[in-house]
């Protein structure tokens, strides 16, 4: 398997709730076989937010996470490629009509936790982290904290198969601009987050999480389609 160099992630939705089943038709048979004819991309794989709020209006953001992993030394050249691409589709009428995208990021390595796990039908789920330091001026302190001291806390928790650290290719100014991503090969797929979760209050009382750490967002994902953690590959 090629060395991944890059992700570019999607986070999207159907706009309409009584069109979601042929939004995610669509999504299987159509769309992401497209998207990877844009040549971008080794392979996508698809997920789903773990949602337990029982409001049974309809949620506010994205429902849905792509993962698109560029092989490409450059990772720019997967961005480049699907930017070229999405015109395309939508002129030839190829998007759903109710489909909705939040945000479209690529992302390059970062740190010494920069091997990406084959996809795999073994992962359960995704634990996705999007962070950042509030001090630009600590952004070195900062990445040395996490690759050597908060990571390797957290997987010595022993739930997590593998972890992944990004950095936009375009850091925006004041938005999140790092991602983390624990794999998750267990049956019990909160258990390894819970546990974190847990000790990340203990090491806060202690003074042990940096004031210039902060978080921005987190959830766990769930493979979703036929496509979920296998991705969906070219013939």
């Amino acid at each position: 398997m090629a060395t991944i160099q890059g992700l570019t992630i999607t986070l999207s939705r159907c706009g309409l709730r009584s069109q979601q089943e042929d939004w995610n038709t669509w999504y299987d048979d159509v769309h992401l076989p497209d998207l990877m004819s844009s040549k971008a991309f080794s392979t996508i794989t698809r997920w789903q937010m773990v949602d337990n709020n029982t409001n049974p209006l309809p949620r506010l953001g994205f429902t849905h996470l792509d993962v698109g992993e560029i092989a490409h030394e450059d990772p720019e050249e997967g961005h480049r490629r699907l930017g070229a691409k999405a015109p395309e589709l939508r002129a030839s009428g190829r998007i759903h009509p109710y489909h909705s995208i939040d945000d479209i990021v690529t992302y390059k390595t970062l740190g010494r936790w920069s091997v990406m796990p084959e996809p795999s039908p073994k992962t359960r789920a995704l634990f996705v982290i999007f962070n950042r330091t509030n001090d630009p001026a600590k952004m070195d302190e900062w990445n040395e904290w996490l690759d050597d001291t908060h990571i390797p806390e957290c997987m010595d928790v022993g739930r997590f198969h593998a972890v992944t650290r990004w950095v936009k290719l375009t850091p925006e100014r004041h938005r999140p601009n790092h991602l983390v991503l624990y794999h998750i090969r267990e049956d019990d797929i909160e258990a390894g987050v819970q546990r974190v979760i847990e000790l990340n209050r203990h090491w806060e009382a202690d003074g042990h999480i940096p004031a210039y750490h902060s978080g921005a967002l987190s959830f766990l994902a769930v493979p979703a389609g036929k496509w979920g953690a296998t991705g969906c590959t070219l013939p």
